[in-house]
């Protein structure tokens, strides 16, 4: 830390705030806590979709601040993302992470993100996307039996 040079992008000050930090045996203490935090963020998130959406499935991650669900087949990550937004919530669907618009992927994907939100936003936020999803999900359906 001691050798950073300014690089015309990164402030002079902020690079002596964060060696101070650094030297004072502080960053320790503080990845500590920033991996609690998160890591009790992502377990309430895990323990709200499977008390509120059991269908949606997801890997439980060891790090990060997102969760990747997979939600019911017929779902449609895109028209979920946008009744989420209708009822206050914000989360991402899946087919914004593939680059190639060409190519067929699926689109029964999204991600919600853990890091910011406090315990109980967490557990609001799933209560309100499933409120949101069950429509989806019960249309899903119906389109299935419909085509099958």
């Amino acid at each position: 830390m001691t050798q950073l040079k300014t690089d015309a992008g990164s402030c002079p000050l902020t690079q002596r705030v964060v060696l101070g930090f650094c030297t004072a045996g502080r960053l320790a203490e503080h990845t500590t806590r920033v991996q609690d935090t998160y890591r009790a963020h992502r377990d309430r998130m895990v323990a709200a979709f499977r008390r509120e959406l059991p269908e949606i499935t997801f890997r439980v991650p060891h790090g990060g601040y997102y969760l990747w669900l997979t939600l019911a087949a017929g779902v449609d990550g895109d028209e979920l993302t946008k009744c989420a937004g209708d009822a206050g919530l914000t989360i991402i669907a899946g087919s914004k992470f593939f680059a190639r618009t060409d190519v067929e992927h699926p689109k029964n994907l999204a991600r919600a993100a853990f890091s910011h939100a406090s315990i109980d936003e967490i557990d609001e936020g799933v209560r309100r996307l499933a409120a949101a999803y069950m429509p989806l999900a019960a249309g899903a359906v119906v389109m299935a039996k419909a085509s099958g």
